[in-house]
């Protein structure tokens, strides 16, 4: 009887990696060059990440904060109406910095270096 129309707020926390994606449009030739497969997404270090961008330097980047506890507690607050925070440790370099405005601007009240209160 229409069960699934009653909220409930929740309150949770969650202890997770904070992770910044970088999204590029390629097309199939730099997939092989580079030996990866298509639709995918591919965890690499930090030697990677900085030969990849080297090669798609003339290419639009788009970043984005998150994480799986991270994207997985936002979605878990803002469907309940309630209240989280998420723990996670984040570096002192360009992405880390975005990745503190980001959670800042998007989806908390406030930000720390470590502690961040999502809604």
């Amino acid at each position: 009887k229409q069960w699934y129309q009653r909220r409930v707020a929740i309150t949770a926390g969650g202890l997770g990696n904070a992770l910044v994606d970088i999204l590029v449009f390629v097309d199939d030739n730099f997939l092989t060059e580079i030996n990866a497969q298509k639709g995918i997404m591919t965890l690499v270090d930090a030697e990677k990440q900085k030969f990849y961008l080297s090669k798609l330097k003339q290419q639009k980047t788009q970043m984005a904060s998150g994480g799986s506890v991270a994207n997985s507690l936002y979605c878990l607050v803002k469907s309940s109406g309630g209240s989280g925070v998420f723990t996670g440790k984040v570096s002192d370099d360009e992405y880390g910095h975005f990745y503190k405005n980001d959670m800042k601007k998007e989806k908390s009240t406030d930000c720390d270096s470590a502690l961040i209160p999502l809604l």
